[in-house]
């Protein structure tokens, strides 16, 4: 055979990591809020692709701040923005539980990545109901967008003692401990969310990741499985499990799961690479060639030096 060998297993090694690094910083720099579940809503372009997500705070809120608050949302739903910021400044006059109000314009502010307002909203709405569970999460969610992630996990916990049945709060803990490393104790946080919650997809992915970290392959495979039964859809949950796969020396298994991506989704750069890679690995170069050159056609930096690297096309 012409290609290096050591290229390929460089090339190969380096999708695991890819994998982890695509997470932190791909996936998870940026969060929103999910008023409507009540938790955070990770905006994965490869997740959701075209998904176009409307954030109104008509579950966690009550309309007790009256007609002022309701006015806001109201124009929000019909997409004005600016007017929801209008109706909810300091200055007008407010009835009922401000905490509500506060809480809800903290949302705004959020939505708008104005974490830091977020967070003094959210502590206002905490000091005038200081049991205000989802005060504390959404302040927890504002924490995670400025990176202060052991203060996010010290409001998602407040949150939980507050009301220990919520799914999405041990999923938000989960995410933010997996930011500091805490991966045993994010599993036990993604466990406890599918218990609660056994249709939650998102937390068998998240608890597949915090798995793989620790380099149990398998338990990501199992994990990223019962998801694609919830989500038989997602191209990148059957790209995920083929990088596992991968790892556990699965290559068919991994050749396939690629194939099922690419089924899903025919512009999937990374899975005709990742593809090519195991095809090379079983010795058909034939079918590795025209992956990685696909892959390049796609914008593939990392085919295109495979490509190179193996010299095995002509």
């Amino acid at each position: 055979m012409r290609w290096n060998i050591q290229h390929l297993r460089t090339f190969s090694e380096a999708l695991g990591p890819a994998l982890m690094l695509r997470q932190r910083e791909e996936g998870r720099t940026r969060a929103e809020f999910d008023t409507t579940t009540g938790k955070r809503r990770w905006a994965m372009k490869s997740f959701l692709p075209g998904m176009i997500w409307l954030f109104l705070p008509g579950f966690w809120i009550s309309q007790t701040a009256g007609d002022l608050l309701a006015n806001g949302l109201t124009k929000a739903a019909i997409g004005d923005r600016s007017g929801l910021s209008i109706d909810l400044t300091p200055g007008k006059a407010l009835k009922g539980d401000n905490a509500d109000f506060f809480h809800a314009r903290g949302i705004e502010k959020q939505k708008r990545k104005d974490y830091l307002g977020a967070i003094d909203d959210c502590t206002r709405a905490i000091e005038l109901k200081p049991d205000f569970a989802e005060a504390y999460n959404n302040r927890g969610v504002a924490k995670e967008s400025i990176e202060d992630y052991t203060g996010a996990v010290a409001d998602y916990t407040t949150a939980l003692e507050l009301k220990p049945h919520e799914a999405n709060a041990y999923v938000n803990r989960g995410n933010a401990r997996i930011r500091l490393e805490e991966y045993e104790r994010a599993i036990a946080d993604y466990t406890k969310a599918i218990e609660l919650k056994p249709e939650l997809a998102e937390a068998y992915i998240d608890r597949g990741k915090a798995k793989y970290a620790l380099k149990d392959y398998s338990g990501l495979v199992d994990d990223f499985t019962r998801a694609l039964e919830l989500q038989p859809d997602s191209a990148e949950f059957y790209y995920i499990r083929g990088i596992a796969k991968k790892d556990l020396e699965d290559y068919q298994g991994a050749i396939d799961d690629c194939t099922s991506a690419i089924a899903l989704r025919l512009d999937y750069a990374e899975a005709y690479f990742l593809r090519g890679l195991m095809w090379l690995i079983i010795d058909d170069p034939e079918h590795c060639c025209v992956d990685l050159k696909m892959a390049e056609s796609l914008g593939s930096i990392p085919a295109r030096e495979a490509y190179r690297s193996f010299n095995i096309c002509d």
